[in-house]
């Protein structure tokens, strides 16, 4: 048997437990280094900006 190279694998969208934890290892690596973006009202940005998404979360918590 041949197996394709890329196996596409369905990621769920974040839970909000899952996304608090994860933008909150982002806050503690630094990853996340504006400081407004590090308050409550930042993280709901970032939680509506990427729709719980996890590809979506990295993009936008990452820097240019």
């Amino acid at each position: 048997y041949y197996l394709e190279p890329f196996i596409p694998i369905e990621i769920p969208i974040y839970s909000n437990t899952e996304l608090v934890n994860h933008f909150e290892y982002y806050k503690d690596r630094n990853w996340i280094q504006n400081p407004e973006a590090r308050t409550d009202n930042g993280r709901n940005e970032v939680i509506f900006l990427s729709g719980k998404n996890p590809a979506e979360f990295m993009r936008v918590c990452q820097t240019i």
